[in-house]
């Protein structure tokens, strides 16, 4: 039977969601000038975060700046498909494809 962490344990889920988020805000905020994956799953993070505690406007900020970084890299460009998904290097080639879709679905 699978329980709820957070229904267990609502004092340590709260207290790991905090410093989840501020690790999370922590990576976008060091690394705001780069587009790298970290600083799109921090983004990501950072909004789901939000979201879920009410404060939808500042976490789509958020969100809006995730796929701006992602566009950057060209995630979703058709041109850059070759370079960005490379089959050369499956392994990065996958976290890409994981990263791109997570962030579709969230902005769905």
């Amino acid at each position: 039977m699978q329980k709820n962490f957070a229904a267990v344990e609502p004092r340590v889920a709260a207290v790991i969601e905090h410093f989840a988020l501020v690790e999370a805000k922590r990576i976008f905020t060091v690394e705001s000038d780069s587009d790298t994956p970290a600083n799109i799953a921090a983004g990501l993070l950072i909004h789901a975060t939000l979201s879920v505690n009410g404060a939808d406007k500042a976490g789509h900020a958020y969100l809006a700046q995730a796929v701006h970084m992602a566009q950057n890299m060209g995630l979703f460009t058709e041109r850059t498909v070759s370079k960005v998904y490379d089959p050369q290097h499956p392994r990065t080639t996958h976290g890409r494809a994981v990263l791109a879709w997570g962030l579709f679905s969230q902005q769905s």
